[in-house]
């Protein structure tokens, strides 16, 4: 019995010296500090909640971009290179770790596309396979989208500062005003129907109007009141045909509108450049002048063409 409770006591004083000695132990076991961006979860949810029903959040996809090195680096529009993405549940942080510098620039912003349940599975194929691709995101039509910010630091979980979750709005359009145009000669062609009949605004009294008579029996009444620039048929026009193109083909065709009415892209590619054929017609349908235009869709936005001189 006494040999017992000496074997007892060695066990446990041997015990104890294990434990003293494991926990004087300068060995470095714990969990290093992590580097990387964390987008919260509740920053996405709160207020509309997360699970399967129409009005929750079910699933959503970041996008992070670096710094492109050129722009203003404090401008989001600068971000312009891709860096990873991730898909993640309602619940669930969205966390990107050891993010990589880009053009030195340890600033990065996030794309955040969310999705609901019925969205999500009806799109399920595009969104797994987008990867990086914003614009295959777009496409599939999330339901709400919005853009966050953040600086990695080292051995911190920074988080993302993010806008808003706001609901997606799929068009995008692009907008060609028809008000007047530049001429290669550095002169603006006009569009006849905004400027008022000279010759019968003139203080010049009975003998304006006559001459503005005389004027209408020789070419026209019509012709007369809408060509403001008489002298210079080049200088005014009365309609626009326009056709737009997307890598080289025709996606808006030849379409003539009454200046100063617009001509629109509806639901152009976002990111995609169109180009416009524009040709500038007088009130006798003659040519007076055509130009070549380019505009860029944004996501949700209407921008507008620019052009180049007429000829």
């Amino acid at each position: 019995m006494l040999r017992f409770r000496w074997l007892v006591s060695a066990i446990v004083i041997a015990l104890v010296a294990i434990f003293v000695a494991c926990g004087g132990s300068s060995s470095t076991s714990g969990i290093p500090p992590i580097t990387g961006i964390v987008i919260r979860a509740e920053t996405l949810t709160t207020g509309r909640g997360c699970g399967r029903a129409p009005t929750q959040l079910f699933k959503y996809v970041a996008v992070v971009y670096g710094y492109g090195g050129s722009g203003d680096p404090n401008d989001r529009a600068s971000y312009t290179a891709p860096v990873t993405s991730g898909i993640y549940d309602c619940f669930a942080d969205g966390t990107f770790v050891e993010l990589t510098p880009q053009s030195g620039s340890l600033s990065f912003r996030l794309d955040v596309f969310a999705f609901n349940e019925a969205a999500y599975l009806a799109n399920r194929a595009q969104i797994e396979s987008a990867g990086t691709a914003s614009d295959q995101l777009r496409a599939s039509s999330p339901t709400w989208t919005t853009t966050c910010t953040a600086t990695q630091q080292r051995d911190v979980q920074s988080l993302a500062i993010c806008d808003p979750l706001v609901a997606f709005n799929p068009e995008a359009r692009i907008v060609l005003p028809t008000s007047s145009f530049v001429r290669s000669d550095a002169r603006t062609t006009t569009c006849a129907r905004t400027v008022p009949d000279a010759g019968t605004k003139d203080a010049g009294g009975d003998a304006d109007a006559d001459a503005g008579e005389d004027a209408g029996e020789d070419a026209g009444e019509d012709a007369g009141a809408l060509d403001a620039g008489a002298t210079d048929p080049l200088l005014s026009f009365v309609t626009v045909r326009a056709s737009a193109s997307l890598n080289g083909a025709e996606v808006v065709p030849v379409t003539e509108v009454a200046c100063p009415e617009s001509f629109v892209v509806r639901n152009a590619v976002p990111g995609a450049e169109y180009a416009l054929a524009v040709e500038l017609l007088g009130a006798d349908g003659a040519i007076v002048g055509k130009t070549t235009c380019k505009g860029a869709a944004a996501v949700g936005a209407e921008t507008t063409a620019t052009c180049a001189p007429v000829q």
